[in-house]
């Protein structure tokens, strides 16, 4: 029912209404309606959710028909036996309230190590989220992060999220698309003493060479794929990543 909806005919099949009911709730919402509308999908669970380090985001989806997805996998953390006593550390957000223009998918975001978290910022997600996940990390002395890298991301469908065009193989070792990274440039939020609780540093250097400094690496290897932008955008639509 959470996952496929339910339906005013539904509801009088399973005898949940007496006929009168259900006149009353065909004539409010109209018998092809949804009284629970289904989710649209199951499938990309890395979007609703992510862990960092110790502790999990529920995260506010960009698309409103996603919002209740979040919810779905809230209550899983909250219910279900392997997670329900597990004590588990909530860094961020409430999928039951409305948070306005703070929206975050876990496509973004990559504990990457050595205290530190990178985010891309672009269309799905938002400088509002990323900075209220950072004041909370920053403020929850459990979270061990010390750095927010903030990846700024050009605003296209080739590059919807981070993990698509740049991702991790080994601690120095990375896959990136360079049409895409090159244009990449990086910031820093780290906790201070001002009355935000942080402040924002500009990085120097490339994308990879902020990543790497980040890391205490000299360099990164990286591993560059191939393509243009029609390439990567079709491969986009069937949610491929670029260690592909």
């Amino acid at each position: 029912m959470l996952i496929g909806g339910l339906s005013t005919t539904e509801l009088a099949k399973e005898g949940y209404a007496d006929h009168e009911e259900l006149n009353l709730i065909r004539d409010a919402a109209g018998i092809t309606e949804y009284l629970l509308p289904p989710l649209p999908n199951t499938l990309y669970t890395r979007d609703t959710t992510c862990w960092i380090y110790g502790g999990v985001t529920l995260n506010p989806l960009y698309w409103p028909a996603r919002h209740e997805e979040t919810i779905l996998t809230t209550a899983i953390y909250k219910f279900h036996p392997d997670f329900a006593n597990a004590d588990i550390n909530i860094w961020y957000s409430d999928p039951t309230k409305h948070h306005g223009t703070a929206t975050l998918e876990g496509g973004y975001v990559m504990p990457i190590g050595n205290k530190t978290v990178l985010i891309g910022i672009s269309e799905r997600t938002s400088h509002q989220a990323i900075t209220q996940l950072a004041a909370s990390l920053f403020a929850n002395k459990a979270s061990g992060v010390e750095r927010v890298m903030i990846a700024a991301m050009p605003r296209l469908r080739a590059a919807m999220h981070l993990d698509t065009v740049f991702t991790f193989c080994d601690r120095d070792v990375v896959t990136l698309y360079p049409a895409i990274v090159n244009q990449i440039r990086t910031f820093s939020l780290r906790p201070d003493d001002s009355p935000t609780g942080m402040k924002l540093y500009r990085d120097n250097g490339t994308f990879a060479e902020a990543i790497a400094g980040a890391l205490n690496l000299k360099k990164l290897r990286v591993v560059e794929t191939a393509g243009n932008d029609y390439d990567t955008e079709r491969l986009m639509n069937t949610h491929c990543q670029c260690t592909r």
